[in-house]
């Protein structure tokens, strides 16, 4: 029976661990304890660093949070039904609270379908992300 040479053996043995070395190092494991493991275990080692599962964490996919409160522009009708604007959402809060326009002053953005009283859509200027976020239930 012939023996099989020490150099093929040690040819064979860098070979596997040179594998488990690059699997290793794909699925984000210690490579070069990886690669020792090949070495001495073979075709073993291989197929075992094979089947692990990676240990790359899952990238949750991040949900956009709107703008906390997002700058819409504005028109707002005056007493004497003139109107106003465009100003933005910050600087109609500080009309309100300057008393340039009150609850019954009428209001329109791009987003309203028709003119309306501040008063009656105060939660959105208020608490924008409100409707803007799912409901949830509990």
């Amino acid at each position: 029976m012939q023996q099989i040479p020490t150099e093929f053996i040690f040819l064979i043995s860098f070979i596997m661990g040179s594998i488990t070395y690059y699997i290793a190092k794909k699925r984000e494991r210690k490579a070069y304890l990886w690669f020792w493991y090949g070495f001495f275990f073979g075709l073993l080692g291989v197929l075992f660093i094979y089947f692990l599962p990676s240990k790359k964490k899952k990238k949750e996919p991040q949900i956009p949070l709107p703008d906390p409160v997002p700058n819409k522009i504005w028109y707002y009708l005056s007493e004497d039904m003139i109107q106003s604007g465009p100003i933005s959402t910050p600087a109609l809060k500080q009309a309100q609270k300057d008393g340039t326009v009150t609850a019954t002053t009428y209001v329109w953005n791009p987003d309203l379908e028709d003119w309306k009283q501040l008063g009656t859509i105060q939660n959105e200027l208020n608490n924008p992300l409100e409707e803007l976020l799912p409901k949830t239930t509990s």
